[in-house]
């Protein structure tokens, strides 16, 4: 059986898949769909409920994204031995516009500085935390591959 301490690693997997350009929403950046669909909501970031299955702002729009991440956190844990019950809550949030930080925005500056953090409370309410960082500007079909 796995220790607690291993939720780190699932949280780090987590957020740097959600990061990563294989985050993928029917062919487009998935991380670019959530820029774009936060700004349309006049908000700068979103949060997905993996446990719960659902995001906010609430759209179902994401449901395939949150099924994806959802299928992957469960079997990161079953890779790891660990049940699904010392996940009591798994949260993957993604901000924005935010303020550069030289800690994680060292890629190609296309948009701009975004944040991908996933934060997970075992059943004892220890917190596992990751964080992740990229340029990222929202989707724009028309400007697809610039």
């Amino acid at each position: 059986m796995s220790r607690h301490n291993h939720l780190q690693h699932v949280a780090d997997a987590l957020s740097g898949s959600f990061n990563s350009r294989n985050n993928d929403v029917d062919g487009h950046w998935g991380l670019g769909l959530l820029c774009a669909f936060a700004g349309s909501h006049d908000q700068n970031s979103v949060m997905i409920d993996l446990m719960e299955h659902r995001i906010t702002p609430v759209t179902e729009r994401f449901n395939a994204l949150i099924d994806t991440y959802q299928e992957m956190l469960y079997s990161l844990l079953e890779k790891q031995n660990m049940p699904v019950a010392w996940a009591k809550s798994v949260i993957i949030s993604a901000q924005f516009n935010v303020p550069f930080n030289a800690d994680y925005h060292q890629h190609y500056p296309k948009g701009e500085p975004a944040l991908v953090s996933c934060e997970i409370i075992d059943e004892h309410g220890k917190k596992y935390a990751a964080q992740h960082g990229c340029y990222c500007a929202a989707h724009d079909p028309l400007n697809e591959f610039n």
